[in-house]
């Protein structure tokens, strides 16, 4: 009997701990963590594009994405954006830049159902938004030949920044080249800018294969104030001197005159 009843009891234990486990298993939601790809800065009226990658393994997948600035003017959308797929958890989300300098905040809520529940995950991105600065440049072809494919290189402070290719430049003719430059911790003041190109018979804006000049980056001072100034100081100069001349011009009263 007494061995029966041990059988019994770890059959009951085995039972009872199968449950629990199933109970456990059920109840389980694993985690969404969602990869978000986004570039730290862009430039006024780009359009860039965000990916959103969710976690394998849930169905009825959304994203959405809201949009948070200083002024969002130009910007695409102008507020919110929203998308659902039924088993593809990656996103393709296309933006576009606002026209106005700022801090773009984008804020990112993944959703997905695991079973009968709903899971969520929300992140939040700082993209700044600056201005570009395009160089252009005149190169010209002194020789007696036409030039394919010439490089042009642009420099910033004595340091390469890029290039650009002129396909065809012709003998004897002239040829507009242009450079976007981009870089979000360019200071503000006067730079240096130096174009040039390895090849002899090319002139850059009528110099010779290598040209620098100075240009520079965001709101210049405004001296106005120093002429505002200036005229006041006149103004008041000029008034204590009719001043003195009007009380130089009155006789003074003899003392034994009353």
């Amino acid at each position: 009997m007494k061995k029966y009843f041990s059988l019994f009891a770890i059959v009951l234990m085995a039972l009872l701990a199968f449950s629990v486990v199933g109970v456990s298993h059920a109840s389980y939601v694993p985690p969404m963590t969602p990869s978000v790809t986004i570039p730290t800065y862009v430039t006024t009226n780009q359009n860039f594009t965000v990916y959103v990658n969710d976690t394998n393994g849930f169905s009825n997948y959304t994203v959405t994405v809201y949009l948070s600035g200083e002024n969002l003017t130009g910007a695409s959308p102008s507020f919110s954006y929203h998308n659902f797929q039924a088993s593809n958890p990656d996103f393709r989300v296309s933006l576009k830049a606002p026209s106005v300098t700022q801090i773009l905040y984008i804020n990112i809520i993944s959703g997905a159902n695991f079973g009968s529940k709903y899971v969520t995950s929300q992140q939040s991105f700082n993209v700044h938004v600056i201005e570009p600065i395009h160089f252009y440049a005149v190169v010209r072809n002194t020789g007696l030949s036409g030039i394919h494919n010439l490089t042009v290189d642009f420099s910033v402070d004595n340091q390469f920044v890029g290039s650009t290719v002129a396909t065809f430049v012709p003998a004897g003719a002239s040829v507009t080249v242009n450079f976007t430059y981009v870089n979000p911790y360019l200071t503000n003041g006067e730079h240096t800018l130096t174009v040039s190109v390895n090849n002899k018979a090319i002139s850059v804006d009528g110099s010779a294969a290598v040209y620098t000049t100075h240009f520079y980056y965001g709101k210049p001072p405004n001296y106005n104030w120093i002429y505002y100034v200036a005229a006041i100081v006149i103004a008041f100069m000029i008034f204590l001197a009719m001043t003195a001349g009007r009380r130089s011009s009155v006789p003074n009263r003899p003392k034994w005159k009353k």
